[in-house]
Order: C-alpha cells, then sequence, then structure tokens
C-alpha cells in the first residue's frame, strides 16, 4: 500500500509541476501570452483563453487523481523527466528521450490546437446564430444561393470540418489512455523532421511565408458565380477529406508521433490523403489571383505565386517523406502497408 501511495504521489506531483511550469512559460512568453487576451463565445458564454487554460489546468488537477490510482504501476513521462534530471544517468536514457520530446511536443501545440479550437467553435456558434437570426425575419430561401453561400452556408461548413479536425488533434495532444490505445510510441528524433513539421505552424510559418510568401484566400472570389459556386463546394469538399482523414486517426491525432496505422477509408488508396486535400484546396485559394495575372499579363507576379505554391508543396512532400521514414523505424506494420498501398498522394500516379 505504502508504494502504491508513493507511486501516485511522484507521478501526480510530476505531472502538475510542469504543467505550472508549462503555463507560467505560457503566460511570459510574448508569443503564447498574445492568446490570453482572445475572447471568445458560445451561446450566452462568454469566456477569454486565459479562464479557459485555467479551467483546463483544473480539470487536469481533478482528472489526474482517478487516472494515477488506476494506471499505477508505470512511471508517468513528466516523472521519468524528474527521475532521469534528479540520478542524472542512472536511469535509462532512452526512456527520458521519449518522455522529454513527448513533453515538449505537448507543451508546443496544445496550446495552439485549444486555441484554435475554442476560436472555430465561436466562429460556428457565431455564423449558426445570424443564419438563425436571419430565418426568424423571413423566408430564407427567398434569398439567392450564391448569397446564402456566400454569407453563411460556406463559413458554417467550413467551421465545421475545422472544428473536427482540430477537435481529434486537440484531445490527441491532451489525453493518453490505455483504453484508447493513442500512447504515444515514439516521436520523431531527427532535427529535419522538426523544422519541416514546425515550419507549418505559428510562430515559424510567419518565417516560412515570409520566405515563400502567402497567396491563399480563405474564401476564394470569382467574378463568374457559376466558377465561384463550383470551386468554393470543390474546395469544401477536398477540406471535409482533409478532417475525414483526422477522424479517421481519431484520437491517436497527432504530429511528429507514431501510435498506430491507419489502413482504412481513403487510407486504402493513399498514404497521405491530409496532405494532397489540403494542397489543392490551397491551389483553389490561390486561382483568383492567378486568373487575375493572365488577364492582366503580369507574369512577374505569376512566377512569384507558382514558386510559392511550389514552396509549400515542396514542405508538405518533405512532411510526408519524413513522416514514412519514422514510422519505418520500429516494427509497427508500416512497412507492410507501404507495400500495400504504394502510392502517397495520387493513386496509379504518385
Amino acid at each position: 500500500m505504502q508504494k502504491f501511495l508513493i507511486n501516485f504521489v511522484k507521478n501526480y506531483i510530476s505531472t502538475i509541476f510542469f504543467l505550472f511550469l508549462f503555463f507560467f512559460f505560457y503566460f511570459h512568453n510574448t508569443f503564447y501570452s498574445s492568446f490570453f487576451n482572445w475572447n471568445y463565445k458560445i451561446f450566452w458564454f462568454s469566456f477569454s483563453t486565459f479562464r479557459l487554460f485555467w479551467f483546463i489546468i483544473c480539470a487536469y488537477l481533478v482528472l489526474l487523481i482517478p487516472y494515477y490510482l488506476v494506471y499505477n504501476k508505470e512511471k508517468s513521462k513528466w516523472r521519468i523527466i524528474f527521475s532521469f534530471i534528479l540520478s542524472w544517468w542512472k536511469n535509462d536514457s532512452k526512456y527520458f528521450k521519449l518522455a522529454i520530446l513527448s513533453i515538449f511536443l505537448k507543451a508546443f501545440f496544445m496550446p495552439l490546437m485549444i486555441n484554435w479550437l475554442a476560436g472555430h467553435i465561436s466562429s460556428l456558434n457565431g455564423n449558426l446564430v445570424n443564419l438563425y437570426n436571419v430565418s426568424q425575419k423571413g423566408n430564407l430561401w427567398s434569398y439567392a444561393f450564391v448569397y446564402l453561400l456566400n454569407t453563411y452556408f460556406y463559413w458554417i461548413f467550413f467551421q465545421i470540418i475545422l472544428f473536427l479536425d482540430v477537435f481529434f488533434f486537440t484531445i490527441g495532444y491532451m489525453i493518453e489512455l490505455p483504453f484508447l490505445k493513442n500512447e504515444i510510441k515514439s516521436v520523431d528524433p531527427t532535427a529535419l523532421w522538426w523544422i519541416v513539421c514546425l515550419a507549418c505552424y505559428p510562430p515559424f510559418n510567419t518565417a516560412t511565408a515570409n520566405i515563400l510568401a502567402w497567396y491563399s484566400s480563405d474564401f476564394p472570389q470569382f467574378s463568374n458565380i457559376t466558377l465561384h459556386i463550383i470551386m468554393n463546394l470543390a474546395f469544401l469538399f477536398l477540406m471535409w477529406i482533409y478532417a475525414r482523414a483526422s477522424i479517421c486517426l481519431n484520437f491517436k491525432a497527432s504530429n511528429l508521433t507514431n501510435r498506430w496505422i491507419v489502413s482504412y477509408w481513403v487510407y486504402k488508396y493513399v498514404r497521405h490523403p491530409a496532405y494532397l486535400c489540403k494542397n489543392t484546396a490551397r491551389i483553389i485559394w490561390a486561382l483568383p489571383i492567378i486568373i487575375n495575372c493572365f488577364v492582366t499579363l503580369d507574369f512577374i507576379k505569376l512566377i512569384l505565386i507558382f514558386f510559392s505554391i511550389w514552396g509549400w508543396l515542396f514542405i508538405y512532400f518533405m512532411r510526408a517523406i519524413t513522416e514514412e521514414r519514422h514510422l519505418l523505424m520500429i516494427g509497427n506494420g508500416y512497412k507492410e502497408y507501404k507495400e500495400k498501398v504504394k502510392y502517397r498522394f495520387i493513386p496509379w500516379i504518385i
């Protein structure tokens, strides 16, 4: 019983210590502290990111008690780091490496995902409320379809898609549970793999955008109404497949980690459907500017746009390459999956 309690206290205290340590860092770091000034509204409730973070920490304080009472025999990743530091090299450095990489990975992505998730829910709520208010004033369907698409439907579906994608990644970073089978087996160990991934996320994507530029828009506007409707519906379809890929990963979704292999739905045909759809959607975003360059004969800008698109495509191609190398490092079935699904992005092509 004494050993049981000691294990519980060590796991619990070490985890709480690091949670407050990272929160202290977020609060005093210029980039992360800016999150705390953001405010959201969901139905009748208004809240700030600061209050949301405190709520999550309090939830951890409570929920970690039954968690460590049930999963008492194994050391938490937080405790492994403490043990390694206190006893230095007496512990197995292999477990320390996994623990430290996992924790820094979560520490980087969790604030981003939580903030984005709250933002998507708040935006979705606002769009739904606006649509409801308009429907209460009269016949909603008396409006032209393109007006409803531009003002309400596009943004509602877009926010639903983003919410689903970010939701599963957020839970994947926040929670590791044996019965969910989402425990991190390994984290990408090399600098290149981290660089090509982090280049796509704040604050590092600002530097990437300064180099490659950014010519895409979240809502591409086409002068031809038919083309406008077709392109934006195609964009939503591609983004739905992108989010659906995250749903397939469910609570095992997270960057730079090895948890399990997905081989169903669209993963039966290509190994990286999310990257394919996201980058194809990015091309649709840039199409209005590309068309305008042809109309105005601005070929210099056109060259810059193609350089930007190919630059971002190259980054995601490298992400796919590095992810596959990581998954092949241990015998988790990816080698067999790769032999079965031969194409990375497009069936019978590449």
